[in-house]
């Protein structure tokens, strides 16, 4: 079944910047639309086979750059605060809705930071356009043990010098088990190593806001994580996951895959399982 992909860039912000989207879209008449948040360092297209499979199972899909990352404006690794991402994702969920059709369902998937991002947006949105959530490897809490003068040497450019980046401890055969895959990731342009001290300290007070404030979400979600995660905390998404008092939340752990569980061993368990729930929430 065939689909068509496009791009979309958007302006956002008193500068204009612009922001960088993609749109696959099904042959089909969708059910509903999936807008997708990457994980920290990578980039949309790192879901164009997550995205063709969903449009096979008859969703129109969305993803986009964060700032500072993939296409889309500002320094690569940097953010002036970790609400930036959210105010623009709130953009991004606002020019999505105006176009789609009148009363077709809008779920959020994001990935790992993305995941963070995500929850942090549902919880100081509320009211958004949004039917149901959708985590995948949240960074909830963080499994790399980052060296301890790496990290007095963030606190010391935190202030000094925030927009100095310094190279993140992530290793790209941890991400999947399919070494023919994340051998792609060392030769893809769009990808960096970059790690700023704001982006880095904004990562951690949001993971403890959101396990704080994890009760006050109401809407369906779906945590979908890492039996062999090196890079977040499966417990603590667990944590958090009990925190939740949403009356349908799901929590499922596939054992055998790493970090992408969308492009691990287990790939099409984690899709059919995506389907799955949001068909259970009549989406």
């Amino acid at each position: 079944m065939s689909s068509q992909r496009s791009e979309l860039y958007l302006k956002c912000g008193p500068a204009a910047e612009t922001l960088y989207l993609q749109h696959w879209q099904p042959a089909q008449k969708a059910k509903a639309a999936v807008l997708i948040t990457h994980g920290v360092a990578e980039h949309s297209d790192c879901y164009n086979l997550t995205a063709l499979a969903l449009n096979e199972q008859g969703f129109d899909v969305w993803s986009w750059d964060l700032p500072g990352h993939g296409k889309s404006y500002g320094q690569r690794g940097y953010v002036s605060s970790f609400n930036e991402f959210i105010e623009r994702l709130n953009q991004v969920v606002t020019a999505i809705h105006e176009r789609l059709p009148a009363g077709q369902p809008l779920v959020l998937l994001g990935h790992s930071l993305g995941g963070l991002v995500t929850m942090k947006y549902a919880l100081d949105h509320k009211e958004a356009p949004v039917s149901a959530y959708v985590l995948s490897s949240p960074a909830f809490g963080v499994k790399i043990q980052v060296p301890f003068l790496k990290d007095q040497a963030a606190k010391l450019l935190l202030h000094v010098a925030p927009k100095l980046t310094i190279p993140h401890q992530i290793i790209f055969e941890d991400l999947s088990h399919d070494s023919e895959l994340t051998k792609t990731y060392y030769k893809d342009p769009l990808r960096h190593s970059k790690f700023s001290a704001p982006l880095y300290f904004g990562i951690l007070d949001t993971m403890k806001e959101v396990h704080e404030r994890a009760h006050e979400l109401q809407k369906p979600i779906l945590i979908q994580a890492s039996g062999q995660d090196r890079i977040v905390d499966t417990v603590a998404t667990q944590e958090l996951f009990n925190k939740l008092s949403s009356p349908k939340k799901t929590l499922k752990i596939y054992v055998d895959s790493f970090h992408e569980i969308f492009n691990d061993l287990e790939k099409q368990t984690v899709v059919d399982d995506f389907v799955n729930f949001l068909r259970e929430c009549k989406i």
